[in-house]
């Protein structure tokens, strides 16, 4: 796809153009997420957004481990990181 060009009104509204609402399947009314990533404007369908996350937390309950157990597990390793390094620097 080509770039396409569009312009910030003087409401600070972004008109984002038919081809472009057309292969994002944006409709009339849908809420969009706007994100600033590296320099660059991301723009999602909030219920991408929410169906991304609730995969996310899906794929977590399906783990043997807690999400507590995980994170305290990953303490531990960077304490241990940390013993090591000072140990190096002593």
């Amino acid at each position: 796809m080509n770039d396409l060009r569009t312009h910030i009104d003087t409401q600070g509204k972004v008109l984002i153009p038919a081809k472009l609402r057309k292969i994002m399947k944006f409709k009339p009314h849908d809420t969009l997420i706007l994100r600033y990533i590296n320099e660059q404007l991301v723009i999602l369908k909030q219920t991408d957004v929410i169906q991304q996350i609730q995969a996310d937390f899906k794929s977590r309950s399906d783990s043997s481990k807690s999400a507590v157990d995980e994170f305290l597990e990953m303490r531990q390793s960077e304490r241990d990181l940390e013993k090591v390094r000072d140990n190096d620097t002593v």
